[in-house]
């Protein structure tokens, strides 16, 4: 079986590091409460022609991401990663 990570597409690098890059950037100058109106994420989801659903998921993901990186966690937890 063909490892899924053997299959990306080398011209999606320049624009996955960008999309990084833009995560960073928000990171940097958020604040806890700065999840966009509904308007913008229906704005945004017909500009750039993508579902509001996802969009919403991500900002929801991001905040919660942002708020769940200030609970601790047990220093005997083993991370297992995905990737």
């Amino acid at each position: 079986m063909t490892d899924k990570r053997e299959q990306y597409d080398s011209r999606l690098e320049k624009i996955d590091e960008q999309i990084c890059g833009l995560i960073n950037k928000r990171k940097s100058i958020a604040s806890k409460s700065s999840f966009p109106s509904p308007q913008l994420i229906t704005s945004w989801s017909t500009k750039y022609d993508l579902y509001e659903d996802f969009l919403g998921g991500y900002f929801i993901t991001y905040c919660m991401k942002t708020y769940l990186s200030h609970i601790q966690t047990q220093k005997d937890f083993v991370k297992i990663s995905r990737y």
